[in-house]
């Protein structure tokens, strides 16, 4: 599927083929063993350091696009033998459980990997995409970088990445054919492919099982719809424990809402990615209900924190929200910071279905990279079977490598219903994006989302008031 052109439902059986090789979507008792959890090999502090926090962006920081592309390195010579190569490996993280566990990969890249010393580097996901264009300015692009598909089109056609078609053409090892193919294209631009797969999958909601019990809610159905959605939401908003818990969790986040508008069947761009579809009335309805949670349904907590980005997820770690959406990238979170029971249910039926976006993520080799060839070895390590399996069964992601499906698959920690992830994917459309997604991204927050959700202004009005910045920057797109 291509991530930036298609916006056609993904059929049962390119699903299959999206999301698995025929395991995908087995039963859980058919799937592997329970697993302990990734190696606790540890690297040392001097392997691998996170990055100092950024401070948080200004709002004219938050506009600029990234301009300056970067300049190919001359390849410096193999390093001699015995001689270690020094690697930086650049990625966004949102928790300390993240975190620990690319330090654990970045470890054992290196036992796997002779001669190379990885630092892996981190930021929040929304400095992640500031601090690249400022460390091309600046010459300090790490080696190794992380991309989401949603913002390929942006930072690939910047000349940030590396293309690695001619690294994999002449790898036999790689196995390129094993990732599937809807990741593939979506880390893919203009023919190009500019990073191996290490997850994809589309968005769920998510349940505390301990607060529907105690509450006497029947856990969702499959079938659900977003009237059975609202009377469940409005049966948990209630104290439990002695404390205030609402029935969902609504942030101020534009990815959440698409699942919602494409359930309902509105879009935000049209087929071609030209014109703007935010003001079809089925897109402005399911904003509506969405805000509507919140502000008129009282099933939502009020955003009273709109500057954090892990908003949403804090209202349901903690207790604080019954329901939330997001995707499996999220269970190694879940699995360490909800205390209560927690399971996860597909997306409740609005008019077109239950249908959610799929994206993914990868990493790739900057194109100033002084060492290619270690830089290579590395990526492949952790994209590869074995490393994809290691970030299943920790629940950092459904794997991007078919072979690595298997492994995500656990009898031994929640959630129990984990082949939905699969079944989700079935009725799922990609998330489409174009070379001015950031720039999009930041104008929809600013005028479009925040109004709607923090200031509670009817959608329509702001709409009309947003939706001409943001056909501007759809064009700007087109033009490039």
């Amino acid at each position: 599927m291509d991530f930036q052109a298609s916006s056609q439902r993904i059929t049962r059986r390119s699903a299959l083929r999206f999301v698995a090789a025929g395991a995908g979507l087995t039963l859980v008792a058919a799937c592997s063993a329970p697993q302990t959890s990734p190696p606790a090999a540890q690297p040392t502090a001097a392997a691998v350091k996170p990055a100092a926090p950024q401070a948080a962006p200004t709002p004219a920081a938050q506009q600029a696009a990234p301009t300056a592309a970067a300049q190919p390195a001359q390849q410096a010579p193999a390093a001699a033998t015995g001689q270690k190569v020094s690697l930086r490996w650049f990625f966004w993280t949102g928790t300390e459980e993240e975190r620990q566990f690319w330090e654990s990969l970045a470890a054992d890249a290196m036992q796997k990997v002779p001669n190379v010393d990885v630092k892996f580097e981190t930021d929040t996901f929304a400095n992640y995409w500031l601090r690249l264009p400022t460390m091309v300015a600046s010459n300090n692009l790490p080696d190794l970088l992380g991309l989401q598909s949603l913002r390929t089109g942006t930072f690939a056609s910047r000349n940030i990445y590396m293309p690695l078609d001619e690294l994999i053409a002449a790898d036999k090892d790689v196995k390129v054919d094993d990732f599937s193919s809807g990741i593939r294209e979506g880390l893919s631009y203009r023919g190009k492919m500019y990073a191996l797969s290490y997850d994809f999958g589309p968005y769920v909601v998510y349940y505390n099982k301990s607060h529907f019990d105690k509450a006497g809610v029947p856990i969702p159905k499959d079938d659900w719809n977003w009237d059975d959605f609202i009377q469940t939401a409005r049966a948990l908003t209630r104290d439990i424990d002695g404390k205030p818990v609402t029935g969902f969790s609504a942030p101020n986040d534009f990815n959440a809402m698409v699942p919602f508008v494409f359930s309902n069947g509105g879009d935000y761009v049209d087929a071609a990615f030209k014109k703007s579809q935010l003001s079809k009335p089925e897109t402005i309805d399911a904003i509506q209900w969405y805000a509507d949670l919140i502000h008129k349904q009282k099933v939502a907590a009020i955003v009273d924190d709109p500057g954090n980005t892990n908003w949403g997820s804090e209202q349901f770690y903690s207790g604080r929200a019954a329901m939330w959406t997001t995707g499996p990238w999220n269970f190694v979170n879940a699995r360490s910071k909800v205390k209560d029971t927690w399971d996860v249910a597909l997306l409740p039926k609005g008019k077109a279905g239950s249908v959610s976006w799929v994206a993914g993520s990868g990493f790739g080799i900057a194109n100033t990279t002084k060492f290619k060839n270690e830089a290579w070895q590395v990526l492949k390590y952790i994209t590869s079977t074995e490393g994809l399996n290691k970030v299943a069964k920790a629940g950092r992601g459904y794997p991007g490598r078919i072979s690595s499906v298997p492994a995500f698959y656990r009898t031994d920690v929640p959630p129990e219903h984990q082949q939905l992830i699969a079944k989700q994917a079935e009725t799922a459309k990609a998330f489409r994006t174009n070379s001015t997604w950031q720039e999009i991204s930041v104008q929809l927050q600013r005028d479009f989302v925040d109004p709607i959700i923090v200031s509670n202004k009817p959608v329509a009005e702001v709409t009309k008031a947003a939706e001409a910045a943001y056909q501007d920057l759809l064009d700007k797109g087109s033009q490039a």
